[in-house]
């Protein structure tokens, strides 16, 4: 609920959601690292979705998924089924554009990302995500701390921020044909 009621809170919302919504992201990440304690290193995805005008917008990340869900054809309307449109897409480091972003802004650091099974890449051999809220350690040179005993250590070559909290921003103009 903070998400929504720091975007909803911002007097830009209406006019421009885009800087809304990537600010109330920025915002609950740092309330996020404010609230944690030394050996705290959680993180969490996020999404949000509004509807201003007629339009559907959609900021997202981390590996939240949006779905639209619309009436099918004509010709297909008396099979009960829904179209199922995604709306966004996962920001994880075995994602092509991710690793790409990634390997572009820690280059010479052969660790940025370790994949142990073609479905299984982790930013510095610890995390799936590329996008999240929290996950300090991963964000912060004073949140890499070696004497946690959660063993969140992230040894040298360390060029933090690997994880940013930066959403994406999907825009879908409804039609009568939206349901859900």
């Amino acid at each position: 609920a903070h998400l929504v009621d720091v975007v909803t809170s911002d007097p830009r919302f209406a006019s421009e959601p885009e800087l809304a919504l990537t600010d109330a992201f920025f915002s609950v990440d740092e309330r996020f690292r404010d609230a944690r304690d030394d050996d705290d290193c959680s993180g969490a995805t996020a999404l949000a979705a509004c509807v201003l005008n007629g339009e559907l917008v959609v900021a997202n990340a981390g590996d939240c998924r949006a779905v639209l869900g619309s009436s099918p054809p004509p010709a297909e309307a008396s099979s009960g089924r829904f179209l199922a449109t995604r709306l966004t897409h996962d920001h994880n480091a075995r994602m092509p554009l991710e690793l790409l972003t990634l390997q572009r802004e820690h280059p010479g650091e052969t660790d940025v990302v370790v994949c142990k099974t073609p479905h299984a890449c982790y930013v510095k051999g610890r995390l799936q995500l590329t996008r999240a809220l929290g996950d300090a350690y991963l964000k912060y040179p004073e949140f890499n701390q070696a004497n946690t005993h959660r063993g969140r250590h992230i040894t040298e070559p360390y060029t933090p921020p690997y994880v940013k909290s930066t959403p994406d921003i999907h825009h879908v103009r409804l039609s009568a044909d939206d349901r859900f």
